[in-house]
């Protein structure tokens, strides 16, 4: 705790991480998960671009897309702004997606996350994330399990299909 003009300042700690239930995504403050399920997950992209009909979420996200994208605004043809790699030729519309391919192909210590359930490995956070919540979050996975093996499937179908097929009475 540090002490600043008779007020009691909280450090965020370091173990303490909040985890959004539906995504799987981690965040160090809870401030920071309290504005990602509320802008971010599970929301319907309303705003879409003019030029080239890109939906996004926000507003504000939108007209900087248009800005970064589109330089004139006001013809009806939409210009694009390249970003080129100054290591090989490779060329971006986002400016983030050149800084990604940086990091991810050129950097000299490649990022690596890796999935604790099954060792998956990927070069992506977000991969990860996609990965877990696919693979192994247990929201609404059903399983219907075979009643003369150990099969199981999440498909009623599936499972009708392999008892007809590996189990069927001659």
């Amino acid at each position: 705790m540090l002490a600043l003009k008779n007020q009691e300042i909280s450090e965020p700690n370091p173990e303490i991480k909040y985890k959004c239930k539906k995504c799987t995504r981690i965040y160090k403050n809870k401030s920071y998960l309290n504005y990602h399920e509320k802008y971010e997950c599970g929301v319907m992209p309303q705003f879409t671009c003019k030029f080239c009909g890109h939906l996004f979420k926000r507003n504000s996200h939108m007209n900087e897309h248009i800005d970064q994208v589109h330089q004139n605004t006001s013809s009806t043809k939409s210009v694009l702004l390249m970003h080129k790699c100054d290591i090989c030729p490779r060329s971006y519309i986002w400016r983030t997606h050149l800084s990604r391919h940086k990091r991810l192909v050129h950097a000299a210590v490649k990022p690596q996350f890796i999935c604790d359930c099954c060792g998956y490995k990927s070069d992506q956070k977000s991969n990860l994330a996609k990965h877990m919540t696919t693979v192994h979050s247990q929201i609404s996975r059903t399983r219907h399990g075979c009643d003369q093996c150990l099969r199981s499937y999440t498909c009623l179908r599936g499972l009708n299909r392999h008892k007809r097929v590996h189990h069927a009475i001659v």
